[in-house]
């Protein structure tokens, strides 16, 4: 990396909720600070947990880990977290003399906004989601706006989303940059050869509505009993329960256990995609979901609803997966069986599935990360 303006590593501090949650925006974060301890002096902030070690993912021991406010996280309403997280936030960012602060998340932009009134250093706001996926809802819509207008710059998933900002909200396109999530280089080096006899489908996520974890129930309803010898494997966490009740209910209730297996959370979800022979999302929005990169780069093909962000900036429809229209279950699950039925058409969307992977190379996408870096210290 080339130097910055300064005369040694540059404090670099990520902040999100909590560190023990298991999601997405979480684990990328956990990356990216683990990559930046080569070159920066780096702190993960957790705005509410139970203990300064409290990661859901393994943190470089280079990396200094702090909580803000001891509590188990969740349990204190967002307008008392605001206010009572602000004087242990200006604090520990002062004392520590920290240059740049990653707020992850909507939320975390509303922890964050008071004390950016209050602190020197530069405010870059991570939107983990879309703009135009949350359009409907007033209080998301409100918070990105404001997180753009207040922070030094922005950063979102897709090339479409930095257009929405820019678009609706009349944003300056230098404030919003587009850093795509990168795919572990470890992903592309433990590639295993495609498993063509794999009878196995996956699934993972967060077992919510946001997930579409109703509609894969009734997606697997429509596929399994016409492919007898395949099971459908779900990984996640019961973040909420589906609308006809507790999920592992439903698979019974449908007549689908044993064939629709709920499996928890997976300690190590990427040495277990070389044993399935495709890979599903239901998700009624998407950012930049990394299980489809993963996936990806495990060689399996993909199947997705062509949701307004996100898949369709990594699944080439027809040639290495397959993107549905929107929330139709039962176009969704015709493309499942196309690729249950036919183990050539699998093997060749394997082989094509490299293709582009380019685009979501670590060392590419760190360099990005640390030109917003430079352009703002």
């Amino acid at each position: 990396m080339t130097e910055t303006k300064l005369k040694r590593k540059p404090r670099i501090s990520f902040v999100v909720m909590s560190a023990s949650d298991i999601g997405g925006a979480v684990r990328v974060a956990a990356n990216i600070a683990n990559r930046m301890c080569r070159d920066c002096e780096v702190h993960f902030i957790s705005v509410c947990d139970e203990s300064d070690d409290s990661s859901a993912f393994e943190l470089d021991s280079r990396i200094v880990c702090k909580t803000l406010l001891y509590n188990k996280p969740n349990t204190i309403r967002l307008r008392y977290l605001i206010p009572r997280s602000r004087k242990p936030f200006v604090e520990y960012i002062t004392s520590s003399g920290i240059d740049v602060v990653f707020l992850v998340g909507s939320f975390t932009a509303l922890v964050g906004y008071l004390p950016s009134l209050q602190t020197s250093c530069r405010y870059v706001f991570c939107d983990h989601g879309a703009l135009a996926n949350q359009l409907d809802s007033k209080s998301a819509t409100a918070i990105r706006r404001l997180a753009w207008r207040r922070f030094d710059r922005t950063v979102v998933l897709t090339e479409r989303t930095r257009s929405d900002y820019v678009s609706i909200f009349k944003a300056s396109r230098e404030k919003i940059v587009c850093i795509p999530n990168w795919i572990d280089s470890q992903i592309i080096s433990q590639r295993k050869p495609y498993n063509a006899a794999s009878k196995k489908i996956l699934w993972a996520g967060r077992l919510d509505k946001e997930k579409g974890a109703d509609m894969l129930l009734d997606i697997a309803e429509r596929v399994l009993p016409q492919c007898p010898d395949w099971v459908w494997d779900v990984y996640g966490a019961p973040v909420m329960s589906t609308d006809g009740g507790d999920f592992a209910f439903e698979i019974s209730a449908r007549g689908l256990e044993g064939r629709l297996n709920y499996l928890g959370v997976a300690d190590d979800l990427v040495s277990k995609y070389g044993d399935y022979a495709c890979c599903t999302l239901t998700s009624y929005r998407e950012g930049l979901p990394m299980v489809l990169l993963e996936a990806k780069a495990s060689g399996l093909p993909l199947i997705s609803f062509d949701v307004v962000t996100g898949p369709n900036e990594i699944i080439d429809h027809g040639l290495d997966g397959y993107l549905v229209p929107c929330f139709d279950c039962d176009a969704y699950a015709s493309r499942v069986l196309e690729l249950v039925k036919d183990p050539s058409l699998r093997v060749r969307f394997s082989q094509a599935s490299q293709k582009g992977m380019e685009r979501f190379s670590e060392e590419g996408i760190y360099a990005l990360w640390w030109d917003l870096i430079n352009s703002i210290i």
